[in-house]
């Protein structure tokens, strides 16, 4: 059985980003769609909710789905030829490697490179797109075989990622455990706002700890760890969680798009769509604030922050959506405004996210390579 790390702290990964921001990032983009929806009926003006602009509407939502097939088929392409370089270059250097077979030294390199689980980034930010455009082309009744190939690899990259922490539990192949640590921490009286932060802090991550593998044959944390790590134990489904409601938020996103293509045929659907779509993205926050999932202070802080902007957008679509009235363009405009800010707050935290993994991860590079060779 792998030992904790002495400090009783997981040791920095290498910097990839946290799996569930480019999720949050899906949720303000598609439901910031959704408040257009229906635009030409007077809620705000959008060149894809035009009459006249139909066939534009039609070839973005053709060229999106296109473009995240391309994009999915490049980085496959790319992982499996570094993969298979990587582990060519080590049979020619490594005694231990030329001596093992093929699909050993496969096994080997992608326990080294932390495959398949950093994937996960590069999942959960095409998979829902492509599952939202190839919706809408199958409600449009256009470009069908696209359709489909864009829905069945969007929900599958959504699926291969929640299997990790579901099915993979249902069938005791989850090979890992989350040892649970107490930390001391002091409360400050001075120097505020950062020692309130770092009594805050200290309480929420007091009964923290870290994913240890359940049986050292395995490296299931090295290789899956990506997925379910920034989570505490019993929470690691958290990420099936949001999966799932990126998919129940692309259906009225692709609803949204139909009707930018065909507002005749869809648009007086706009209205349930908003409400739906509201209601969903109103989730995420209570859900965060209720199960807190995170290990870590800063990820839950993070998230809270960012959910907090989706649940007043979102309130103000759910608006937007039962009114009636037809005099719903400040409150659509503000909706829009506040899930703008929603979606570049999320990028520009995800990206200090990877920053600040960076920075761990260098000043600690040598305890890493310390774990990794007596692991």
């Amino acid at each position: 059985m792998r030992k904790p790390h002495a400090s009783g702290v997981s040791p920095p990964r290498p910097p990839c980003g946290n799996g569930g921001d480019p999720l949050g990032i899906y949720r303000s983009g598609g439901l910031s769609r959704v408040v257009r929806c229906g635009a030409t009926s007077g809620n705000i003006t959008t060149d894809i909710g035009d009459n006249d602009s139909d066939d534009g509407a039609l070839e973005v939502v053709v060229d999106m789905a296109q473009g995240h097939l391309i994009a999915v088929a490049v980085c496959v392409a790319v992982v499996v030829a570094i993969v298979l370089t990587a582990t060519m270059l080590a049979s020619h250097t490594d005694d231990r490697t030329s001596s093992l077979s093929f699909p050993r030294s496969v096994r080997r390199t992608l326990v080294a490179y932390h495959l398949p689980g950093r994937l996960v980034v590069m999942a959960v930010t095409l998979g829902p797109p492509l599952w939202e455009f190839g919706l809408a082309l199958l409600l449009l009744k256009t470009e069908s075989g696209l359709g489909v190939i864009s829905v069945i690899s969007g929900a599958a990259l959504l699926i291969l990622v929640s299997m990790v922490v579901t099915m993979f539990s249902w069938c005791n192949n989850f090979h890992a455990r989350f040892e649970h640590h107490r930390n001391n921490f002091k409360l400050h009286s001075h120097g505020l706002p950062w020692s309130l932060w770092s009594t805050l802090s200290g309480v929420y991550e007091s009964a923290g700890g870290m994913w240890v593998d359940t049986d050292d044959r395995t490296s299931f944390v090295k290789c899956y760890g990506e997925v379910f790590e920034d989570f505490t134990g019993g929470r690691q489904w958290y990420i099936a969680l949001q999966c799932v409601l990126a998919l129940c938020v692309g259906v009225p996103a692709a609803v949204s798009d139909a009707a930018g293509v065909n507002p005749t045929t869809f648009g007086r659907d706009c209205g349930v769509v908003q409400i739906i779509a509201g209601t969903m993205n109103m989730a995420p926050f209570m859900m965060l604030v209720l199960l807190r999932p995170y290990r870590a202070a800063s990820n839950f802080a993070i998230d809270a922050v960012t959910e907090l902007f989706g649940f007043i957008g979102g309130a103000l679509v759910l608006r937007v959506g039962a009114s009636n009235n037809g005099d719903n363009g400040p409150v659509a405009n503000a909706a829009d405004v506040i899930l703008t800010i929603q979606f570049w707050l999320a990028i520009a935290l995800a990206v200090l996210h990877v920053i600040h993994s960076a920075f761990l991860w260098y000043t600690r590079r040598g305890e890493v390579r310390g774990l990794c060779a007596g692991g």
